[in-house]
């Protein structure tokens, strides 16, 4: 390439790059990174569209929400202070937002009680089915005479108490209940005072570590007015602050970290405050134009993303430092030199980006953003090596003594073929026996753990908040799928039936047929209601004077109800499409001992079927890791081939030390009782790419030795001080990753020069 091209490349270049800069800064202007890791997974093939629309009209109401609970004493006196230290306390901070909630339900008591007259407990059903005319008879007298009457329903109303049990049915849904000014729960000889709270969720996400410091704060403040009494308080938006705030946390420190790290190596290489600019540009304009292509292509950037796009600092500077190692001390002209490196540098970028297309591979989303995020950064590090240092820089560094004496001392190390034929045997057999050993120890661990790491606390506060509002799971479900409303509404009433059947104890369901009578059920329903009332009609004549009204009403419509319930998250939401109807019945009580019972009611073959979501996470985990594991195989093979290719009889050299370098780190992983997960998988997919670049550069350039191994070293410590910090991440992926990527690095740093000719000793 002639000066004049290379000049305007350069200038072309340094536009796309000024370019990419607005851009970011518009679209960070008004947007912000994702922090839900739950974005990292393929949701269509962990639930289906249909759950995943009942999932989110179920969760709607709850999404921004936290509740706080405050134990209290029956004779609590200090309402007020209580309400005022939360008032102010919510007055305090604009993220959080007191709201009220018809909790009590005493406005919808007019409709439950139209629900309770059309239904029947099975108990009641039971009843009815088997009882004698005299104990019908004896159940009315009782009613009737009985000094305590009904709340809601006079005795003409319900004469057999069937309405007043069915209503105390549909009342078990909830706990609370409203104790004078107050919302309060009773849980276990304890009383609860309830607050709620709607969260901003922009406000989290821009500001998490000040969200954490709010709630800190208030539940000092109750701690301080309530002492020695429980406070809990939960919900998704503080899951959510505190996923950022530690993600922001790392990227900060991570980040950081690698810079100085990455300084400090470059000062003590070159010495030369030219040589760190250089090297810092390249970096920066490598993240920079990888944050822009990856919010051009997908709209959105992840804040895991970024954490894990911090150790693109680590791969973006092995290619400024092969061309400065290049000319310490050699005086020849920058476009030679370039030249002469263009192959090397084209097999490493080919070689690190047939790493990440790999992770490209898998359909998780999440991976599919790192991996266009890592490629394109690489590219643009690629192009600005080609295009701007050449330019930048026209003089030759000085070949330091500490740097020379490192790399000397490194250069003389033995390999493997200058030690004795007795040694190289007792050294493969003890290799094969560490990878003999080790390797079959190592397990496959895939679990929705891998992808989350939230705080212990923060979990104990929202399983007693889930205890105390006797709230259902919405992870793990039933979906009951059927052509028309009437069919679901039987395949829940057969469901529910199934459960009373079984006896699981502590063990409800949600579902629409707790409002809603099929047309079968609701026609069996009327006729036993009004055969109980004719029966006992004209005995209760002639004791009391007046006869009953055995009309029973029709059956309610579930349009009707969704009107007023659906709003206040109350009514189960359904899903209609072209295929038919569908529901989830929600589960509450369940527990690690009731799980496999209840899973033992679901009937695919009619369309009842059972979901455990954190259970389908991990075996799809597992399925791809096994497709990482045939994918990194295939890489490996093809690796050969091209280095084949271009290396001949030699390429062992170029890929031995990789391929055993990450055998190794398995087996490690295997003694230490590491498991290995689809995110340590991934690291080794990243070390194929990464680790080929040392026995490519020191196998294409085995005359300058020096300054190849000073490059090597480099970059070998430059992805240690970025991919390597990622083993201190709180996130268990990340860390995964970091680590597998930490020792792998290592081992291979120590076999590549081992493996190399015998001839450059």
């Amino acid at each position: 390439m002639s000066q004049n091209k290379r000049l305007i490349g350069a200038l072309l270049w340094a536009c796309a790059v000024v370019a990419a800069l607005i851009w970011v800064v518009i679209w960070a202007s008004e947007n912000r990174p994702k922090i839900d890791l739950m974005d990292l997974l393929p949701q269509n093939q962990v639930v289906s569209a249909e759950e995943k629309v009942l999932q989110s009209r179920f969760s709607s109401l709850h999404q921004n929400s936290v509740t706080l609970a405050v134990e209290i004493d029956d004779s609590f006196k200090e309402v007020a202070a209580l309400k005022a230290v939360i008032g102010n306390w919510d007055k305090a901070h604009d993220a959080f937002t007191q709201t009220e909630r018809p909790s009590s339900v005493e406005a919808l008591i007019p409709l439950l009680k139209e629900v309770a007259q059309r239904g029947l407990t099975q108990k009641d059903r039971s009843f009815l089915e088997n009882a004698r005319p005299e104990e019908l008879l004896q159940t009315a007298l009782q009613k009737a005479t009985s000094p305590v009457g009904s709340v809601f329903f006079t005795f003409a109303e319900d004469p057999l108490g069937l309405a007043e049990n069915r209503l105390a049915n549909l009342f078990n849904q909830w706990r609370i209940s409203t104790d004078g000014e107050l919302l309060t729960v009773k849980d276990g000889g304890k009383t609860y005072a309830l607050f709620f709270f709607t969260v901003d969720n922009r406000v989290v996400m821009a500001e998490s570590a000040s969200v954490e410091a709010a709630v800190s704060q208030l539940k000092a403040e109750l701690t301080k007015l309530l002492p020695e009494k429980s406070i809990v308080l939960s919900g998704l938006p503080l899951f959510s602050a505190a996923a950022a705030s530690a993600a922001q946390t790392e990227l900060t420190v991570i980040g950081l970290l690698s810079t100085l790290g990455i300084i400090a190596i470059t000062w003590f290489w070159f010495g030369n405050l030219r040589a760190l600019v250089l090297i810092l540009t390249v970096s920066a304009q490598a993240l920079l134009m990888a944050v822009a292509v990856t919010v051009t292509v997908l709209g959105e950037v992840h804040l895991i993303t970024l954490v894990f796009g911090t150790t693109l600092i680590g791969i973006t500077v092995d290619y400024s430092s092969h061309f400065l190692c290049a000319r310490l001390s050699k005086d020849e002209a920058p476009e030679k030199t370039i030249k002469r490196l263009l192959p090397s540098l084209t097999l490493a970028l080919v070689s690190t980006a047939v790493g990440f297309a790999l992770m490209a591979c898998t359909p998780f989303p999440g991976l599919k953003q790192m991996a266009l995020f890592c490629v394109s950064g690489i590219i643009a590090a690629y192009v600005a090596v080609l295009l701007w240092l050449p330019l930048l820089n026209r003089t030759a560094f000085t070949f330091r003594q500490p740097l020379m004496r490192l790399v000397s001392f490194l250069n003389t190390l033995p390999s493997i073929g200058s030690v004795s034929s007795p040694a190289r045997w007792c050294l493969s057999f003890a290799a094969l026996l560490f990878l003999a050993t080790g390797l079959p120890q190592l397990e496959l661990r895939a679990s929705l753990s891998d992808l989350n790491n939230p705080p212990e606390a923060l979990l104990e506060d929202t399983q007693k908040i889930s205890h105390l509002l006797n709230a259902p799971s919405l992870s793990q479900y039933f979906l009951i799928k059927a052509k028309t409303l009437d069919e679901l509404l039987e395949k829940e009433e057969a469901l529910k039936k199934e459960l009373s059947m079984a006896k699981i104890p502590g063990v409800t369901f949600s579902s629409t047929a707790d409002w809603v009578a099929s047309d079968s059920n609701a026609k069996e329903v009327m006729e036993l209601k009004t055969h109980a009332c004719l029966t006992v009609n004209a005995s209760l004549q002639t004791v009391l004077g007046a006869s009953l009204d055995c009309t029973v009403k029709e059956n309610l419509r579930y349009e009707d109800l969704a009107r007023e319930l659906s709003p206040l998250g109350i009514l189960p939401p359904l899903y209609e499409d072209e295929s038919g109807v569908s529901a989830l019945i929600l589960v509450r009580g369940l527990s690690s001992a009731n799980i496999d019972a209840v899973k033992s009611l679901a009937q695919p073959q009619n369309g009842v079927y059972w979901r455990n979501y954190p259970e389908q996470i991990s075996e799809l985990l597992a399925q791809y890791c096994e497709k990482i594991a045939w994918l990194l195989a295939a890489a490996m093979a093809c690796t050969v081939i091209i280095l084949t290719a271009f290396f001949k009889k030699e390429a062992w050299r170029a890929y031995l030390p990789c391929f055993l370098g990450i055998a190794f780190t398995l087996a490690l992983f295997g003694w230490m009782g590491i498991g290995l997960s689809l995110f340590s998988l991934l690291a080794c997919v990243l070390l194929l790419g990464l680790g080929l670049d040392y026995g490519i550069f020191l196998t294409a350039n085995p005359q300058g030795n020096l300054h190849t191994v000073a490059a090597i070293t480099f970059a070998v410590l430059t992805t240690l001080l970025s991919f390597g910090l990622l083993a201190f991440s709180s996130t268990p992926a990340l860390r995964s990753f970091g680590l597998c990527v930490m020792a792998g690095e290592l081992i291979i740093w120590c076999l590549t020069p081992a493996l190399r000719r015998q001839s450059e000793d």
